[in-house]
């Protein structure tokens, strides 16, 4: 890996068409793809993803990062280019205790906001060695209310604040699991596909472009069309603009240039149009004269030819840019994917399909703790708001060994009782855990939401979200606020939180199995071991007591036990 930092189809008689929620092969293909590393400077992860669409030696890779592919001969000659990077951080530091400190890369953090969506979330660090996970440390929510100032009074959380446990306790332990520094660091992605068309995902817009241009490449191999296409997947876009620079130079000149700005933003609308820097001579598509809100970098000194080159700026439309909950929608992106095809020859263009990545959970092998590590596993996977605790009930009902007579309450309480004598001993884990439940639908469809249980709702602002309706697990995502790019206070006062799930009425939403009062809702979790005696996972407080008191019933024989005993 690199060590070192240099420093959709949409004609005007289809403008009401939508994309079926079965139809989602493009989403599921960008949500893979957006799980994929790719800090600037560091885009290897999502480079080896675009490759493996593709046969080996399709693409050429330069000694920036750069994938070029030349396809047709002649002219006109076109460039359609797409950024393989996003912004993030890099280890800036390795303590003596094992934390890490980062330091932002390039530009692209956009917001007041940015860095705060880290805090108390789960990392990913891209090594050598493959991906490492941690977590960006949070102070106790439980010692609150005896801080002299509270955390939530705090003003918005910068990234000089961050530490990052990886699960180790020494720098050298740290270095010899491959943690080094300059490795690229990105919060732990968990796109979801929401109401079977929209894509919410760190980068979105970006991470959903590449995948467009790479279905233009597939397409145009399978087509022939007068001149030449220069496909370019570029490089360092958000440190210096080098890795276009340098297609520019090799390939150049053009008759015209279009490349995806991420820059350019607008909100969904319903007959969304591709949003450009100034109009591209097609009347079949739908476009929006939108100017970037952070401007490119351009290739002046590198080609006498760039600016008399008809070089256009093409975006995507989205929902909360900038946040890891960036939304876009599947229309847009097949919008995307029609203005590069209708740039080559204005007519109606059937896109290739590509075959979904497979791709695979990185994490290391440990050899302690097998056990632990399983049932604690099995019941982190499981959902229980307090109130809400049935599919943990259920798994530890069936988890009590043959010999145990459990009892259930009217609360939902397990009580089981063993052995004899007057001396009596009980042992309590509770198997709830903090999140939400459905306070109101709104008539848009949108849920208010209302807390259960203490903790900061700061840390579930701008996250992806999973709602425990009737029988299923509907995919959502919790809405940052409303000023989430000018916020100052860590805190949004007593908000109550607001969760996106597709809906555009109430109806929808209660035919969809959404009661207020009743339905709960939290965040997609997992636990993630770090080292041979360190996990991170939301929901330990309590499932690692349910689990000990588990372990414990393994070795015990209640005809021997001189007590009573209750857990």
């Amino acid at each position: 890996m690199n060590k070192f930092i240099i420093s959709v189809f949409l004609t005007l008689f289809t403008l009401a068409l939508h994309a079926q929620p079965n139809d989602n092969e493009l989403l599921s293909l960008v949500q893979s793809y957006s799980k994929t590393s790719a800090v600037t400077g560091r885009e290897d992860e999502a480079s080896q993803f675009i490759q493996s669409l593709f046969y080996a030696g399709t693409f050429k890779k330069d000694k920036l990062g750069n994938l070029v592919l030349t396809i047709g001969s002649g002219y006109p000659k076109r460039l359609f280019a797409a950024p393989l990077d996003e912004p993030g951080y890099v280890v800036s530091s390795i303590q003596d205790n094992g934390y890490l400190r980062i330091t932002p890369v390039g530009y692209g953090h956009r917001g007041n906001m940015y860095h705060q969506f880290l805090q108390g979330n789960e990392i990913k660090i891209a090594t050598d060695k493959g991906s490492a996970f941690g977590v960006a440390v949070i102070p106790s929510a439980h010692f609150e209310g005896l801080r002299v100032t509270a955390e939530n009074n705090k003003s918005t959380y910068q990234w000089q604040e961050a530490f990052i446990d990886v699960g180790f306790s020494s720098a050298k332990e740290v270095n010899e699991r491959g943690i080094q520094l300059l490795d690229a660091i990105t919060i732990n992605k968990k796109p979801q596909i929401i109401n079977g068309w929209y894509l919410t995902a760190p980068s979105a817009k970006s991470k959903s472009a590449v995948i467009a241009l790479a279905t233009v490449a597939k397409t145009l191999l399978q087509t022939k069309f007068t001149g030449t296409v220069i496909i370019a997947f570029t490089s360092l876009e958000l440190i210096n603009g080098k890795g276009i620079e340098a297609v520019v130079t090799k390939y150049g000149p053009f008759d015209q240039v279009v490349r995806f700005n991420r820059f350019l933003t607008s909100e969904i609308k319903e007959n969304s149009a591709i949003l450009v820097d100034k109009k591209l001579p097609l009347t079949t598509i739908n476009q929006t004269v939108t100017n970037p809100v952070f401007p490119f970098r351009h290739s002046v000194t590198v080609s006498p030819d760039w600016d008399t080159t008809k070089v256009y700026g093409i975006g995507l439309a989205s929902n909360y840019s900038f946040t890891p909950v960036e939304m876009v929608d599947v229309n847009a992106v097949e919008q995307l994917i029609q203005t590069w095809l209708r740039s080559v020859e204005d007519r109606t263009w059937a896109a290739a399909s590509i075959t979904t990545y497979v791709g695979t959970f990185s994490n290391t092998a440990f050899k302690t703790f097998e056990k632990e590590n399983t049932l604690t596993k099995k019941l982190i996977s499981l959902y229980g708001v307090s109130g809400d605790e049935g599919p943990v009930r259920e798994f530890i009902l069936a988890e009590l060994p043959s010999w145990a007579k459990p009892v259930t309450d009217a609360k939902g309480n397990i009580i089981l009782t063993f052995g004899t004598g007057k001396q009596h001993i009980a042992f309590v884990a509770h198997m709830d855990e903090v999140g939400y439940v459905v306070d109101t639908i709104r008539d848009d469809g949108k849920l208010i939401l209302k807390q259960r249980g203490g903790f900061y709702n700061s840390v579930w602002e701008g996250h992806q979200a999973v709602i425990h309706a009737k029988n299923k697990e509907i995919p959502a995502l919790f809405e940052p606020r409303l000023n989430y790019m000018t916020a100052t206070s860590r805190n949004n006062g007593y908000y109550a939180p607001i969760v996106f799930a597709g809906f555009t009425s109430k109806q929808q939403a209660v035919e969809a199995g959404i009661t207020a009062g009743e339905t709960t809702v939290t965040m997609p979790k997992q636990m993630i071991r770090l080292s041979e005696n360190k996990a991170t996972a939301r929901g330990f407080d309590d499932r690692v007591g349910c689990a000990a008191l588990l372990l414990a019933l393994q070795n015990i024989k209640p005809e021997e036990m001189p007590f009573t005993v209750t857990f």
